[in-house]
């Protein structure tokens, strides 16, 4: 069984840049953006929180206002400590009126 690296070599995966690429990182990134990518990651948490005051109330802790997302945007906010520092970034996604998807790391979930 060959690991998931060893996978996306074979695939054609070029690591030699400080981008990991498959030839064309522009085009790359484009996909990235105007269509779907599928991503390992196994290493994060996913939580749905419910209620009419979730965007709002995480809006007031993150960098970006979530209550102002619309069903079906998403956004990628931090929370930042009382010094500016990261505390925790994480993907947040409005699925419907007073339902949202919650992603973060693993490792901070407890923040989140």
């Amino acid at each position: 069984m060959t690991s998931w690296l060893e996978f996306l070599a074979q695939q054609g995966l070029q690591t030699d840049d400080p981008l990991d690429h498959y030839g064309d990182w522009r085009r790359e990134v484009s996909a990235w953006f105007d269509g779907g990518v599928i991503t390992d990651e196994s290493s994060h948490v996913c939580l749905l929180a419910k209620g009419a005051d979730t965007a709002s109330f995480l809006s007031r802790l993150s960098t970006f206002a979530l209550n102002t997302l619309q069903p079906g945007q998403g956004a990628r906010p931090f929370i930042l400590d009382a010094r500016g520092r990261i505390k925790v970034a994480f993907h947040y996604h409005c699925v419907q009126e007073q339902i949202t998807l919650l992603s973060c790391h693993r490792s901070a979930v407890d923040v989140l």
